[in-house]
């Protein structure tokens, strides 16, 4: 069979302690070009503790922005909570080198090596939400507090009517009364809905009266997006089952250990039909909650674009490595149903297996493809 050669993708490790903050809000609000000052400024809360500027936070929040390839950035966050307890948020990304596992994970002594299970990363979500909130990232669409006006509603009147439309569920709003009771499946969904209707606050006016906090007027929604899927694939990272959210916001099981680049790498292709449909099986087979159906269908993708390419994959391999390859995809229950199919096989293992194979070959065959066009090319000339 042809073999691909995948690279193993630099892993980004966070370790989050997040930070319970003050409300937020809004009349009698100073203007906006005294943001800045106000920022600067320390103030000391009635518990008598020393409280970090805010300008920390914002300089933290450029530098996911700034991170270049090889560089290692460390960005440390000292945030006060209501009761003026100091936490501290500490963001270790690092680009070309892979991750330090410390001493007890490296030698398997640390009982959470494989990750933690649910009820601590339900713990850390909803501590991770909670520090977003009180940033101003859920203002936009789920309003704020204000020592004046109350509760100041945002784009989403109802939360809760709103989360039970879109999921089909009820009982998961408000998160600090039902997060203790999710189920993986309720925290996936919970995630999905929350990178919906997260925005990065941008702008805005102090609202002085009783040290109220920022009103939030500006908000930029993908800047949003990028902070919460940071943080959020930090925290799932941290999970004994792995996932990831991607850049469309759905939460996909994580590639298995060494195939991280074959789905990073883009398709060496222009055809749009073969683009959508390897897309469209790289997604169904990688979705959360994909069922043995799912993946076989993602499975049956592929072998149809192997099929479109028939004639090129025998350019690739010798006859009987192809005869090997459409013989799976022809007389194991993928494409074909009939009494001749072979499907005496565990499922679950094999088809991913024929998934990857597919996959990485559908690669091979491509860039052969684009590798003889650009030698005719430079012939020609």
């Amino acid at each position: 069979m042809a073999a691909w050669c995948l690279g193993i993708a630099n892993p980004v490790l966070y370790m989050i302690v997040p930070a319970l903050l003050t409300g937020s809000c809004c009349a009698g609000c100073v203007s906006a070009a005294r943001k800045s000052e106000l920022r600067k400024r320390t103030r000391e809360p009635s518990v008598g503790h020393r409280s970090i500027r805010s300008k920390i936070v914002d300089r933290a929040f450029r530098g996911s922005d700034q991170h270049q390839k090889g560089e290692q950035r460390v960005s440390e966050i000292c945030l006060l909570g209501r009761r003026g307890m100091q936490f501290w948020f500490i963001h270790t990304a690092s680009g070309g080198k892979m991750t330090k596992q410390f001493y007890s994970v490296r030698a398997g002594k640390n009982k959470n090596s494989a990750g933690f299970p649910l009820e601590v990363i339900r713990d850390l979500f909803f501590r991770l939400f909670k520090d977003l909130r009180a940033e101003g990232f859920f203002n936009e669409y789920l309003g704020w507090y204000c020592v004046d006006q109350g509760d100041v509603p945002g784009l989403i009147s109802s939360p809760d009517l709103d989360m039970m439309l879109k999921l089909r569920k009820d009982g998961l709003w408000p998160l600090d009364e039902k997060y203790a009771f999710y189920a993986e499946e309720d925290l996936l969904d919970v995630i999905e809905y929350l990178y919906s209707i997260v925005s990065k606050p941008i702008d805005g006016t102090y609202h002085s009266f009783n040290d109220c906090g920022m009103h939030w007027e500006t908000f930029n929604k993908h800047e949003g997006e990028k902070v919460f899927r940071e943080k959020i694939n930090g925290l799932l990272d941290l999970y004994q089952v792995k996932f990831e959210l991607s850049e469309t916001g759905d939460v996909m099981h994580k590639p298995d250990r060494g195939f991280e680049a074959i789905f990073a790498a883009d398709t060496p292709t222009k055809d749009k039909n073969i683009r959508e449909r390897i897309d469209s099986a790289v997604a169904q087979y990688r979705r959360h909650g994909s069922n043995l159906d799912d993946r076989r269908q993602a499975v049956r993708d592929l072998a149809d674009v192997l099929e479109y390419l028939r004639p090129q994959v025998k350019t690739v391999l010798d006859n009987k490595d192809e005869n090997d390859l459409f013989n799976i995809a022809n007389n194991f229950g993928i494409r074909h149903h009939n009494d001749k199919q072979k499907t005496g096989y565990d499922a679950a293992l094999w088809l991913s297996w024929m998934f990857y194979i597919f996959l990485s070959t559908i690669h091979v065959v491509l860039r052969k493809i684009n590798s003889g066009s650009e030698e005719r090319g430079t012939r020609r000339k």
